[in-house]
Order: structure tokens, then sequence, then C-alpha cells
């Protein structure tokens, strides 16, 4: 009998035993949703791994709140197939992408994105999905995933003071959508009136942000820092020669970076920053506020930006990404288009 007390099936199960089905992150974090309150929002993804190939067939999810089943929602194949992709294969070395960390024996994995009114205090997501070889046999497998509300357990300040604005932000506001960086930011500096640029924007120098302090959002000790990528020549364009012939080449895209222990289990990640501008070096001990480096343009980058992310372990791609909360921001999720000031 299945889990969701389905009518009982007689099914033929392959011979194939090697078919392993697995929910991620292990643990799907709430993402409040921008501009309304009542809602918020859970990404995650259903890898299907090992084993023969197979096809999607159909998937009934259900949302519990506590031991109650709130909703209900069956996929048929047209809808999982819409959804599917391919993330989190082993890539090729030097392949830029999570994927060359991901080490996973993948055939694909499906992306839900479910928004749910925060009253209903999502708990648990169970999930069952049927398959089908090639010799037309059904494979049924069934995972879930605890849903929760994430306590930060540092403080953290915004890392970049004066006005700014969000151009991409978490993957529940449709930002970004890397495991790792679901709850990342792209932050670009604004002038003292709010000017996104101060000239044409042909050159780095145009856009306020550029050479602005980067700061440590929490007192912790160095897990990772480079120097050595230089920036993009050209606003707009990226010429990824610049990094795919560093050492690291997957790291490189990020640029200049820093990786901070805060010594509980969360890491900050702060990219993109100046060439020649990083200030800490491995396993220097940094305070909150101090300067690390200089807001840039290397690696990855189609401007001056920091891209900055909280996560569960020091490796951008292997970890999971944490929603962050800044204290000089009265405690706000800062979200895709938003303008603010950070004193």
């Amino acid at each position: 009998m299945l889990v969701f007390g389905l009518v009982m099936l007689s099914i033929r199960i392959s011979a194939e035993q090697g078919i392993r089905l697995k929910l991620l992150p292990p643990i799907a974090y709430r993402d409040p949703n921008a501009g309304n309150e009542k809602l918020e929002t859970v990404v995650f993804d259903v890898l299907v791994a090992g084993g023969s190939a197979v096809t999607v067939s159909s998937a009934q999810m259900n949302i519990f709140s506590g031991e109650n089943v709130v909703e209900s929602i069956r996929f048929d194949k047209t809808a999982l197939r819409s959804r599917a992709g391919v993330r989190y294969r082993a890539g090729k070395p030097g392949e830029i992408s999570g994927r060359a960390f991901a080490g996973e024996s993948e055939q694909f994995d499906i992306r839900h994105r479910i928004t749910e009114p925060i009253s209903l205090n999502v708990s648990r997501i169970a999930y069952a999905l049927t398959l089908v070889d090639k010799q037309g046999h059904v494979v049924i497998r069934e995972a879930s995933l605890l849903v929760k509300k994430y306590q930060q357990k540092t403080n953290l300040i915004f890392p970049l003071k004066g006005l700014f604005n969000i151009v991409n932000g978490t993957y529940g506001d449709f930002g970004h959508a890397e495991r790792s960086q679901q709850f990342a930011l792209d932050i670009v500096g604004l002038g003292p009136h709010g000017e996104f640029l101060l000239g044409e924007g042909t050159k780095d120098e145009d856009f306020p942000g550029w050479g602005r302090e980067i700061l440590s959002p929490a007192k912790g000790r160095i897990a990772y820092a480079r120097n050595d990528v230089p920036s993009q020549p050209l606003p707009g364009t990226v010429d990824r020669k610049l990094y795919m012939s560093l050492p690291e080449p997957v790291m490189a895209a990020s640029g200049n970076s820093v990786i901070i222990d805060h010594g509980n289990g969360e890491f900050s990640f702060l990219a993109h920053m100046q060439q020649g501008s990083v200030r800490v070096h491995l396993g220097d001990e940094v305070s909150q506020g101090q300067v690390i480096g200089l807001l840039g343009s290397a690696g990855n980058a189609q401007g001056p930006h920091l891209h900055y992310q909280l996560m569960n372990g020091p490796r951008p791609y292997r970890c999971d990404g944490l929603p962050a909360h800044f204290s000089n921001l009265d405690g706000a999720i800062p979200q895709r288009g938003d303008v603010l000031e950070a004193k």
C-alpha cells in the first residue's frame, strides 16, 4: 500500500532495483513572497538517479501541516517534463556550473516551486513518482521533505553601506536557481540620489557601486579567499577566458571572493570583488563590519555588483543556501527590485 492511501495496485516492478529518488535540499526553507506578506514559497528538486533509463509517467504530491494533508496535487507526464532538467550530474573538468561539483548519477530532476499561505504552516511534503522503464515496467519511488522556517543563528549586517538595488534575488522571487544560491542576492550600489549610472555605462567607473567597500556581515574565520581574477573589461558582456584559464575555474567564475565561517554552521559567501582588493587571507579572524574587499566585476559578472549568499557549508554548489536576514535592514530579506539603504 502506498503512503498516500491510494487504492492497491498490481504493479510489475522492473528487475532493476538501482533507481533512487531523492528530494533536494533535504530541508526546504520557506521564502516569504515579495509584495505579499501572506504567502511563502518552497522550492525543491526531485532527483532521479541510478539504475536503468526511465521516463516519467505521473506524480502525486501531498502537502502537510502537522499530521494533516492540506493540499494534494497530481502531475501528469506533460507537467513533469516541463519542469525537468539535469542539474546534479557530475560535469566535465573545468565546467563552470554547479554540476562540476554535483557528482550524482542523475538521470533527470524535476524542479517544483510551491506557493502556499503562511497561515497553513506547511511542515512536510510527501512525494510519489511513477516511472516507466524501457520494457514498460512500472517503477514507483517515494520520498518526503521537511519544510521549515529557518532560524538564523548569526546576527548579520548588510555587507554594503549606502543605497543599493537588488537586481537578482532568491529563487522564490524568480531569481537565483542553483541549489546553494536559492537565497542569494546580486547587489548593485546606487548613487546618493538613487542613480544606477553616473555615465554611459561603458566602463566600470560609470557604476556608483564600483570600488565601494565590502564589509564582513559578522565575525568569523576566513575559510576561502582569492584575489587573482581580472575584472570584466566591458560592462554587459562576459569574457569567459579571463577566468577559465585560472586555477579552480569553477570558483574563479565567482571572481575574487571570500567565504567566512561564522562558527555555527553558517557561512557567508561574497563574490566578484576587484582584483587585488581582497584584504583577508585563509585562516584570518574577521570582525563584523571589517572591510574585506572592494565591489568589482571579476569573474562571471556582467557589471559591477556584489553576490552574497548565506549557506550551510564552506563549499558553494555542494551545500545548501539559507535565508539571510540583516539586522540593519530591520531584519528583512531583501527581494529583487528592492531599493534600500544600509547605514
